[in-house]
């Protein structure tokens, strides 16, 4: 019930539309990449969409829930994590999938002296990496792919491996 809450928060602020667009995280860097394509005229800016949250708004979000036992557990949870999180993007599309997997696996594979694979499992559809300075994680990129669409969850802060291991819980 947790995971499902937690979605639907996520799911929630996906309303709000793309904010800056910088280079400095992998969402940046693969909006860039996207732009720069041969195959991008052939795209509509409407097939995906991009969101930043920053801790304030997601606080105003967690406000926002209503209070009972399993909300009150999620928002302790974030509430745990979030000094640590800069920023929080997310990037989603529903059309074009394979097109938009393919850029990104692609960036990822490129930059790999930059962002390092954390955990696969053993999955095709979702993979998370992360970008470190020295024993801090500063980005976790979370790559998801299903028949319906793609997410890009973009973690940006100064965080930790465990910290890490405990946001991946949620």
């Amino acid at each position: 019930m947790a995971r499902v809450l937690f979605c639907l928060f996520l799911s929630a602020i996906s309303v709000f539309p793309c904010m800056a667009e910088t280079d400095e995280d992998f969402v940046g860097l693969l909006l860039s990449e996207i732009k720069a394509n041969d195959c991008v005229e052939k795209l509509d800016s409407s097939d995906f969409s991009c969101i930043t949250i920053g801790p304030a708004m997601v606080e105003k979000v967690m406000d926002m829930m209503s209070n009972n036992k399993e909300t009150d557990k999620i928002k302790e949870h974030i509430r745990k994590i979030l000094p640590h999180v800069k920023s929080l993007r997310i990037f989603q599309a529903q059309q074009n999938i394979d097109f938009y997997h393919s850029n990104a696996t692609l960036l990822l594979n490129k930059n790999k002296k930059i962002y390092k694979p954390y955990n696969t499992a053993g999955k095709d559809s979702s993979c998370i990496w992360l970008r470190k300075n020295k024993d801090k994680v500063i980005e976790i990129v979370k790559l998801n792919k299903t028949d319906e669409d793609i997410k890009v969850v973009n973690f940006t802060g100064d965080m930790t491996d465990d910290f890490v291991a405990e946001l991946l819980k949620m």
